[in-house]
């Protein structure tokens, strides 16, 4: 009788510490990707300042922006997003109105040294970093696809 007991209480312990691991350590929201704005940039990392995004939660919309690193390997895809202005000619046309939806857009897909080159030729661009793995509010985590946009070309 006294061992029945016992198991039972080691069992519920258990069961209790599992509910309070999900309960207080494991987060609701979920977020696979970060965008903001590249601090800076190495071989192995980049830094950078913004908000998670995730379906769920609209906090990106609050105005405190988080800092974070992610480390990039041979390993992380890179796609850098081309935006074309409008040329002189139909700025004319259309009276200098456009819209950014409308602008010619090209993804490229490029190896980590063009994107240290662009990231020292243009400073601060924006950028959004995915990963496979929740990362919502860490500040440390491994980029699984990185996607930039440098300044449009006319």
């Amino acid at each position: 009788m006294n061992k029945r007991l016992v198991l039972i209480a080691v069992l519920l312990l258990v069961l209790a510490l599992i509910g309070a691991y999900f309960f207080y350590f494991r987060s609701d929201v979920v977020s696979h990707e970060f965008k903001g704005k590249i601090l800076s940039a190495d071989n192995s990392s980049i830094t950078a300042q913004g908000n998670f995004v995730s379906p769920e939660d609209l906090s990106i919309l609050e105005p405190d922006l988080k800092t974070i690193t992610a480390s990039v390997s041979n390993q992380t895809r890179i796609t850098k997003l081309i935006i074309y202005l409008p040329s002189s000619e139909e700025l004319e046309k259309t009276k200098g109105v456009f819209y950014i939806s409308d602008l010619k857009k090209e993804r490229k897909e490029v190896d980590l040294n063009t994107f240290l080159t662009d990231v020292e030729n243009f400073g601060n661009m924006a950028i959004s970093i995915k990963s496979n793995k929740n990362i919502n509010n860490q500040s440390e985590f491994k980029a699984l696809e990185i996607e930039y946009i440098p300044p449009p070309i006319r």
